[in-house]
């Protein structure tokens, strides 16, 4: 276990309404969220619910990244780069 345990505080509202949003760790798995609210005078609270985490398919990916736009212009570049090269070394005349 990697990171076991992630210990966060809710916010609350005005309305009585408690939330929060974090990221879960890095790591596929099972993971099993809870929810423990103990007060004095309360009633306790006890919410379970489990999440699996897994990579991504194959086709949920987007079909092109924002960050290899550096690398998709490179490529093309180059292909341009061959083909003009291949034109004047093709037509060019011997002496």
């Amino acid at each position: 276990m990697v990171y076991p345990y992630v210990r966060e505080s809710l916010k609350g509202d005005a309305q009585g309404n408690f939330q929060h949003t974090f990221t879960i760790p890095d790591v596929w798995g099972v993971f099993t969220l809870k929810v423990n609210y103990e007060r004095f005078g309360y009633s306790t609270i006890a919410l379970s619910e489990v999440v699996a985490v897994r990579p991504y398919r194959h086709d949920e990916y987007p079909r092109f990244l924002e960050a290899a736009y550096p690398y998709y212009a490179g490529s093309f570049s180059m292909l341009v780069g061959i083909f003009f090269f291949s034109l004047f070394f093709l037509y060019q005349r011997d002496k």
